[in-house]
């Protein structure tokens, strides 16, 4: 079991895992400078249905994100560093990292229509986790297609 798992400081990781969550969601959705409701939509959809997700509580996630969105529309560029040492504590945690992806994926094709912002911002946060963009991609949207067929 990895320290992530087990049950020795849950509420702690719990939280930090949401707060990487919800950075990842607040990134992708303000990629393309408006977060749109079906991105919120897809982003609520993720959390009640990947399993990935399931210690989270999607109202408080919801909530984090609002502060997030926030801080980018505060903020704009100088929030991104801020929001990407949140989500660089899963550097290394393949299980979690995927997770982080799979949401942000969801969020990118949400619109279906996909902008060179989006994608750059899906690649950089992908290489934040040591993740190859090109597999994440591909693995996603044959989960997501998967997921659709199954009427999720």
């Amino acid at each position: 079991m990895s320290p992530s798992t087990s049950g020795g400081g849950s509420g702690r990781q719990n939280q930090e895992f949401m707060e990487a969550v919800a950075a990842v969601c607040a990134l992708m959705a303000s990629a393309d400078e408006t977060a749109q409701a079906c991105e919120r939509s897809s982003i609520n959809a993720a959390i009640s249905t990947d399993p990935a997700f399931a210690e989270l509580n999607a109202e408080t996630v919801g909530a984090q994100l609002s502060e997030f969105i926030a801080l980018i529309e505060a903020e704009g560029a100088d929030a991104k560093p801020k929001l990407s040492q949140r989500i660089m504590r899963y550097f290394g945690d393949e299980r979690r990292a995927r997770a982080l992806m799979r949401i942000a994926y969801r969020i990118m094709v949400a619109d279906h229509e996909v902008i060179e912002a989006e994608t750059k911002e899906f690649q950089r946060l992908c290489r934040i986790l040591g993740l190859d963009p090109e597999f994440v991609t591909q693995a996603s949207g044959a989960g997501l297609a998967q997921a659709r067929d199954l009427g999720v």
